[in-house]
């Protein structure tokens, strides 16, 4: 928990001080500063979600007895890579409707009229986004295929199936 822990809070740790000095300095000199703990940050996140995927594989397989060893670091960083491209695959379809709309709207009525068009367009596309992505991150987990993500009939069947759950876990 504690290894989990502070690959999560080392990248912010880490651009706190040049995030301060891009703000009170509004230096361009300090942007590169913040390349470096988006690395790291990025790089933590694969490793931390490749270790969750570790653990739902092992809760699924029934072998899971407590948490793994930080044993498997660089595979670990891969499959975390792989789910955060499939999380980020995810999105896209909301974040592409949103624009499409928001472009359309900027071209027939002005901007005023764009940013409430997207709004209306943004809220929902990202409720109901954020609402499957853990069901499709999970279901692609257990299928050990990342394109059952994808698999929208599969992914509302599993949460019709266990929807209580999912909905008590979701809140929680």
């Amino acid at each position: 928990v504690v290894v989990g822990a502070l690959l999560e809070l080392a990248p912010a740790l880490l651009a706190a001080p040049a995030l301060y000095l891009l703000v009170t300095a509004s230096s361009a000199r300090t942007t590169p500063l913040l390349l470096l703990p988006l690395v790291l940050g990025l790089a933590s996140r694969f490793a931390v979600l490749g270790y969750l995927r570790r653990i739902v594989r092992g809760v699924l397989d029934g072998t899971v007895e407590g948490l793994p060893a930080w044993d498997r670091t660089a595979e670990d960083f891969v499959e975390g890579l792989a789910i955060w491209l499939a999380g980020v695959g995810l999105w896209l379809p909301a974040a592409a409707a949103t624009f499409a709309v928001w472009l359309v709207a900027v071209e027939l009525g002005g901007s005023t009229v764009a940013w409430l068009t997207a709004i209306l367009v943004a809220a929902p596309a990202a409720l109901l986004t954020l609402a499957l992505t853990p069901a499709a991150l999970v279901t692609a987990i257990a299928k050990d295929d990342l394109a059952a993500a994808f698999d929208l009939p599969l992914v509302t069947h599993r949460l019709r199936v266990a929807s209580g759950a999912y909905v008590l876990a979701f809140v929680v």
